[in-house]
């Protein structure tokens, strides 16, 4: 029987405090109550339900003491409408110390008081450095240029018919871990690539966020992009954690939701027989940043889930995952949802108590399943739906057989059942052992991008109407071209302002309309003599349009009719004796 029993302890710690009269004043605490393996750079974090009156004293009534009575000097932050305080310590707590947190004096609340707390938990020692971000290396990358690169992934569109709006973003990964052919792109219907930047590191995971802006993960961190692709700013984990690449989620307020896993030395002879007395177990953290990046919500997967409730797990080898988060997201009410692969399960997380509501699939399943009795597992991707659905991309590694599919579930919370109500797979009959993701869209169409997929004859993205046709699909040209994730999103931006910005000191020309439909004109500095050229080429380089400017200039001015060129990008070229200068544009039909 397994002995980190840390739910229960959380439960007694405030039935004691309940006996107080206080239980409805603690909302959440972190790190939990006799909690073991916390982080030695952890902070801590006490959530009440009402004002806090006397913020002033509140340097002077907390006392954080070690083991052997050292007392740690803090600094505090309120948040939260004066409700939530985040202690950090001046320095880090000591590998292997028990923390005590006490409160010295009345604590006053609007129309309560807190006249006593104090509680416990254990530090473990970190096992490897934490990974600092350089945030300078975040934006020495190389952005996309007037040429195509040669090495940018080959794409084959084998399906296009009439698929719903919007482009699709990907970041591109490869299984031989090429370092020169990892790109974050956003490329239309036709597989011509709107924006593309190069990536010598192992990124993934580039996509639109619910606060507009675009993200990606690399050099361990999330970075943010604004609409015209400049780097705006990156956010990473804190309290000594390394950020994990498979989540994060940008909300219109700027709070974040971020992955770390949670690797810690623990004797698993005591958890099972035979377990290994020193194994390296690793659990998942979830953080929740303010938009000043303050952590003001923690869940480590030690407090909530028994290390036995890993599926298919030996849990009798030295090096133990069980959990592997891999999807996270917020349901209609304010609520977390966690995909763990490891558990087979998602998890239901109270947003402000740090509780279980509840859990689907895995071996403390809830539910009962209707029209799906193999339920799903090894899964990856969540998504909320408008109706309150949740579908998932089942990648179905403990089926028989083996076949992955995206399935829809309607949930009764109630009456705790989980009825599929649609799912496709592939009639290929496809199986992604790991990666995948799966997103509704709004015209009821499925975007499904298959994950680990190394056969080029197999579609690496595959969209479908709600009655199972398939009306787009793309696969890589070159094998182990993979993709962690893939979406399609309305982008009405105007592109290319990355390389088209306005600067006076270095703006040769510039070109209006884009995209363009029956003509495109371009506005053309004095500093260019009118004896030069002005050339139109196509993606693949070939010259579709070329003039002497003194033929066709006029006050400073040029336009050129392209209804005639096929829809694609293009880039146009004006060159004299001094200058040569080439921008991007999009011919694009007004239908």
């Amino acid at each position: 029987m397994e002995k980190l029993f840390y739910s229960k302890l959380f439960f007694a710690f405030f039935c004691m405090f309940f006996s107080l009269g206080i239980h409805s004043q603690i909302l959440y605490i972190s790190p939990y109550p006799n909690s073991q393996y916390n982080n030695p750079k952890t902070n801590i974090i006490i959530k009440l339900d009402s004002e806090i009156l006397n913020a002033d004293e509140l340097s002077e009534i907390f006392q954080i003491r070690g083991i052997n009575g050292k007392i740690y000097p803090y600094h505090f932050k309120l948040v939260d409408k004066d409700k939530t305080i985040l202690f950090k310590t001046d320095v880090q707590f000591e590998d292997f110390d028990t923390i005590e947190i006490k409160l010295l004096d009345t604590l006053f609340l609007h129309g309560k008081t807190l006249a006593s707390l104090e509680y416990k938990f254990k530090v473990s020692n970190q096992l490897k450095e934490e990974l600092v971000v350089n945030k300078q290396d975040l934006v020495e990358f190389e952005d996309h240029s007037s040429t195509i690169p040669p090495n940018f992934p080959s794409i084959n569109i084998t399906i296009n018919n009439n698929p719903a709006n919007g482009k699709i973003f990907f970041y591109n990964t490869t299984a031989l871990a090429s370092d020169n052919d990892r790109y974050l792109a956003i490329i239309d219907n036709n597989g011509i690539p709107e924006y593309w930047r190069q990536e010598n590191n192992a990124g993934l995971n580039f996509t639109l966020q619910p606060s507009g802006y675009l993200s990606f993960w690399n050099h361990n961190s999330f970075v943010l992009m604004d609409s015209n692709y400049n780097i705006t700013e990156t956010i990473a984990c804190g309290n000594g954690y390394t950020t994990d690449f498979h989540e994060f989620i940008h909300l219109p307020n700027k709070h974040s939701f971020l992955f770390a896993y949670d690797m810690q030395i623990i004797d698993m002879s005591q958890i099972i027989p035979g377990g290994y007395p020193s194994a390296n177990v690793t659990g998942i953290v979830i953080q929740e940043l303010d938009e000043y990046e303050n952590i003001v919500f923690q869940w480590r997967s030690f407090d909530h889930f028994q290390i036995t409730d890993a599926v298919d797990v030996d849990l009798k080898n030295s090096t133990i995952s069980y959990v592997h988060g891999n999807g996270l997201a917020i349901d209609t009410d304010g609520n977390i949802l966690l995909s763990s692969r490891l558990l087979n399960e998602i998890t239901k997380i109270n947003r402000t108590t740090g509780d279980i509501m509840w859990r689907l699939g895995g071996k403390n399943n809830q539910f009962s399943f209707i029209n799906d009795p193999e339920m799903f597992c090894r899964q990856h991707h969540i998504q909320v739906l408008k109706n309150g659905n949740i579908t998932i991309f089942d990648n179905g590694t403990c089926h028989s057989p083996q076949i992955t599919t995206v399935k829809e579930y309607k949930l009764d919370i109630e009456n705790k059942t989980a009825e599929l109500v649609w799912s496709f797979h592939h009639p290929n009959g496809m199986y992604s052992n790991t990666m995948g993701s799966a997103q509704r869209l709004d015209n009821g169409n499925t975007f499904i991008n298959w994950g680990m997929i190394e056969n080029t004859s197999l579609p690496s993205i595959t969209e479908v109407k709600p009655d199972g046709t398939i009306v787009f699909e793309l696969n890589f040209n070159n094998q182990f071209q993979l993709l962690y994730r893939s979406f399609r999103y309305v982008w009405d931006n105007k592109i290319f302002t990355s390389i088209d910005k306005v600067d006076d000191k270095n703006e040769y020309f510039k070109i209006f309309p884009n995209p363009a439909s029956e003509s495109l004109n371009i506005l053309i500095d004095k500093r260019f003599s009118s004896d030069g050229s002005i050339a139109i080429n196509d993606i693949k380089g070939n010259v579709v349009y070329k003039q002497n400017l003194t033929s066709i200039i006029q006050n400073n001015e040029v336009s050129i009719p392209i209804e005639n060129l096929r829809d694609g990008l293009y880039f146009i070229t004006i060159t004299n004796n001094v200058n040569s200068k080439t921008k991007m544009f999009i011919k694009m039909d007004k239908n």
